[in-house]
């Protein structure tokens, strides 16, 4: 009910924070832990990289930076899409060739989809591109790109580095998507 944001004792970044949580953006903390307790997801961010949410088309849309420029990191929540009540692999595997083909890619072989076993609830597929970014500045810089889906909700994380620490950082904060 958005009466509730009529209270204005309440300062802007607390109202901003109170909408995202409420409407479903989820909410990047303090501690760059990015939680959305509607869907029981939650992931960390690179550890001393400055994250941004930003409020969009999609579930929840993150972005982290890393503090000397050397790597990157976009991550997106889908909703299943319309008339489906459910991520598939099939759907999954059209989001992943639709991604690949607007960053004009194209791979004659895809790694295996990981099952869920780990814990998270998530079946991932994890793709190391070299050089092949189509993000504004990030061109020639290898590239992460790790889809992660349950039934509920398809996440993109899409990943620049430009040395191996940066890459380093990635792939751990890759690793924490996780159903809480």
């Amino acid at each position: 009910d958005g009466f509730q944001f009529l209270d204005t004792g309440r300062s802007l970044a607390q109202t901003a924070a109170i909408t995202l949580a409420t409407f479903g953006g989820g909410l990047l903390g303090p501690d760059n832990r990015f939680s959305l307790p509607q869907q029981g997801l939650s992931l960390d961010g690179p550890p001393n990289w400055r994250g941004e949410q930003t409020v969009g088309a999609h579930l929840f849309e993150l972005r982290w930076k890393c503090p000397f420029a050397q790597g990157r990191l976009w991550v997106r929540g889908l909703r299943p899409p319309a008339g489906v009540g459910r991520w598939t692999r099939p759907y999954a595997e059209q989001m992943l060739a639709r991604i690949l083909a607007m960053n004009g890619l194209q791979l004659d072989e895809l790694p295996p989809w990981r099952p869920a076993a780990d814990g998270s609830g998530f079946a991932t597929r994890t793709l190391t591109l070299g050089g092949d970014s189509a993000r504004k500045g990030w061109s020639g810089t290898p590239r992460i790109l790790r889809i992660a889906f349950r039934d509920d909700v398809l996440v993109i994380m899409d990943g620049c580095h430009r040395e191996a620490r940066a890459k380093e950082d990635l792939e751990q904060s890759m690793a924490t998507l996780a159903s809480r």
